[in-house]
């Protein structure tokens, strides 16, 4: 029997997959990488002062890996100082049309990992994330809120798709919903859902576990809340769900922005009720788990550092 196993809600599930695991495929965990967390927020303009107090709120309580700020509307050199002295360095920057659009991608500067910047266009950043052995490629994502526009982006990361053969991680706004959950609120389009439905498929992409707010968007009108839709999320290919299986996205707070920052973290287990902070980081006695587990099923699990196991 073939079986994938997830995390959700703070519990874990076995459920039949379809051909992600066999008793003669081996699953790759990269435990190097296992602290590493990016932060990605659709900012709506950083010069906003509330912008930058709830990002540094954030930072202090989070202490991300990685910040991927969407939307910044304004030039780098405006928050350059303010971003160093939290303890962020850039890594790539889009600049900003005007007053629309402008990604900055950061890292800590405690941050002992490699990164690689390998593709990058007006929607988006690719990079690898590599320490020691253990490789991975993330792609920050900002889709036009133009849907003409979408088709041809979803086309670029298929075609991107093509050449990354590693764990692979989508992270932001995508500006699109799979499904009519997805939203509270007008008319569901099934015609755009379908398109980026049938972009996930060609990339085998799944949809990462969510915590947190149901909806990343919304919209307001006379104080009152009209629309709500989920165009913020986390995606992955097969290989990087199976090498980070407690992988998901927590949806944060919001203040200024319509938007929801969202948490990308790759191994803890989230506190049942109002708490946001995550307390088991424990990868070594995860992993020893998993690993019994996965020898009453006849399933191979390969690390990259020894385990000392009895049964």
């Amino acid at each position: 029997m073939m079986l994938m196993i997830s995390l959700t809600q703070g519990k874990w599930t076995w459920f039949p997959s379809f051909s992600l695991l066999s008793s003669n495929r081996p699953i790759f965990l990269i435990e190097a990488l296992f602290d590493t967390t990016i932060l990605s927020w659709n900012i709506k303009g950083a010069h906003n002062s509330k912008a930058r107090r709830q990002l540094k709120e954030m930072i202090g309580r989070y202490k991300p890996s990685f910040l991927a700020i969407l939307e910044t509307h304004v030039p780098f050199g405006r928050l350059s100082t303010f971003l160093t002295n939290n303890g962020y360095v850039p890594v790539h920057i889009i600049k900003a049309n005007g007053h629309s659009g402008g990604m900055w991608l950061l890292k800590h500067v405690a941050n002992n990992t490699t990164s690689l910047i390998t593709a990058s266009n007006q929607y988006s950043i690719t990079f690898t994330i590599s320490l020691g052995n253990a490789t991975t490629t993330c792609t920050c994502v900002y889709a036009s809120p133009n849907a003409t526009m979408r088709t041809p982006f979803w086309n670029y990361l298929i075609n991107l798709n093509s050449a990354i053969t590693i764990p692979w991680i989508l992270i932001g706004g995508f500006n699109e919903t799979i499904l009519p959950s997805d939203q509270r609120g007008e008319i569901f389009n099934h015609t755009r859902a379908a398109l980026f439905s049938s972009f996930m498929n060609d990339c085998d992409l799944l949809d990462l576990t969510t915590i947190g707010g149901r909806f990343s968007w919304h919209r307001n009108h006379n104080g009152l809340r009209i629309l709500s839709k989920k165009l913020d999320r986390g995606i992955a290919n097969i290989n990087w769900r199976l090498s980070f299986p407690e992988a998901f996205v927590e949806v944060l707070y919001r203040l200024n922005s319509d938007h929801n920052p969202l948490l990308l973290v790759l191994v803890a287990f989230p506190l049942l009720g109002d708490q946001d902070l995550f307390v088991l980081r424990q990868p070594g006695l995860i992993m020893k788990i998993m690993q019994l587990w996965l020898l009453e099923l006849g399933i191979l699990l390969i690390t990259t550092q020894p385990l000392h196991l009895t049964r």
